[in-house]
């Protein structure tokens, strides 16, 4: 398993096709510090890199403590109650 002590492996580049084929071999060398490049008809489509814990998703920005939504508090009678009151206004 891949940990900070580990010197990352040289990336390597994989035909998506040999990935499916082989996806536990190439996960085994993700997990010891291996990046891979794969590829689709050639061309490059994606990284597969080892999961730092610092890590997070690329493009997104760290959230901000959200704070609890305020209750909304209206005095008298409940919404339900003014219903009911309403339907017996109208029979």
């Amino acid at each position: 398993m891949y940990n900070e002590g580990m010197k990352p492996r040289r990336p390597q580049t994989v035909d998506f096709s040999e990935l499916r084929g082989n996806c536990s071999r190439m996960l085994d060398l993700v997990e010891e510090g291996c990046a891979l490049k794969v590829r689709r008809h050639g061309r490059p489509i994606a990284w597969i890199v080892p999961w730092d814990a610092s890590d997070r998703m690329p493009g997104t920005a760290p959230q901000p403590a959200r704070r609890p939504f305020p209750r909304w508090r209206q005095s008298g009678a409940s919404l339900s109650q003014a219903i009911l009151e309403e339907r017996d206004t109208e029979r």
